[in-house]
């Protein structure tokens, strides 16, 4: 039997940047992934950036669903 519980995995978003995961750049602030820690003290993981400097938000010209994310068409 094997266990579904355990550490999550990275999912490469991006899979034709050529750069490892760790050297590209969070969407939130712009520093290396690398840079970042990920806070697994509670059930719901948090990402903890380098900075508090924040990228500008993308201007989002598709429909939203009812939790706010972009609907892929």
């Amino acid at each position: 039997m094997s266990s579904t519980l355990g550490g999550s995995q990275a999912v490469d978003a991006n899979p034709e940047d050529p750069r490892p995961l760790a050297e590209r750049p969070c969407p939130l602030c712009g520093h290396a992934m690398g840079e970042h820690r990920i806070d697994h003290s509670t059930p719901n993981s948090m990402l903890e950036c380098p900075t508090t400097d924040r990228l500008p938000e993308r201007a989002i010209d598709t429909p939203l669903n009812e939790l706010g994310m972009p609907i892929d068409r």
